[in-house]
């Protein structure tokens, strides 16, 4: 936390990090005893509002590096449901369909990346 509050004053960190425990501002703003007025008008100076949107895209990171680590444990399970003759043909259904609709994007997101490499080269 520090590593993103170090312009910070003391309120403005204790703002900083009521905001980033709670899912809300109303209530990351009863946690500070203090109104949703108050909070907001603490939220208008440029070093509190940089400071959570760093701590924010700093956490919003690392649940997606934790994703991407887990995927294919995921597409495991879902291919294992799938391929499982004593699971509900609702459940392999869905997984079935899951994993079809995982392929695609994968596919659709491998040639938007060769599409945008070739404009590249093109542009250069």
């Amino acid at each position: 936390m520090r590593q993103f509050s170090e312009n910070l004053d003391h309120e403005q960190e204790q703002t900083l990090e009521a905001l980033l425990a709670y899912p809300t501002k109303e209530a990351a703003a009863k946690a500070l005893g203090i109104s949703r007025a108050t909070l907001y008008r603490r939220l208008e100076t440029e070093e509190l509002r940089q400071a959570e949107k760093e701590a924010r895209s700093h956490a919003i990171s690392d649940a997606t590096a934790t994703i991407q680590r887990l995927a294919n444990d995921a597409a495991n399970v879902l291919s294992e449901i799938m391929n499982n003759t004593e699971a509900p043909y609702s459940s392999r259904v869905a997984c079935a369909s899951k994993l079809l609709d995982m392929a695609y994007r994968s596919f659709e997101l491998e040639n938007v990346a060769d599409e945008l490499a070739e404009l590249k080269r093109e542009l250069l």
